[in-house]
């Protein structure tokens, strides 16, 4: 749906074209607006947390079972570091 010059909404947001460059078909916004409804979907879907974890990882904690696995941590903080370093380069 038309709404301004250069500027078409897909489902509820508006998305503004670049100056000079045609709006893709109709057609194609239609697929890419339900495309990303989908992948929405599939993400407001997932869970984030296990809860069953989390409780074993409270009793572990409360009994004093759980051990810290210092050289784990520091390689994927390492590696979290690498990416956003590459992502900030790219």
């Amino acid at each position: 749906m038309k709404t301004e010059k250069g500027i078409k909404t897909l489902g509820g947001s508006a998305v503004q074209h670049e100056p000079g460059r045609a709006a893709k078909e109709p057609a194609a916004d239609t697929y890419l607006a339900s495309q990303l409804q989908a992948m929405e979907k599939g993400i407001a879907d997932a869970s984030v947390v296990n809860p069953a974890r989390v409780a074993g990882l409270r009793q572990a904690i409360s009994e004093g079972r759980f051990e810290v696995n210092s050289e784990a941590v520091a390689d994927r903080l390492i590696a979290a570091v690498e990416a956003l370093i590459r992502a900030r380069n790219a």
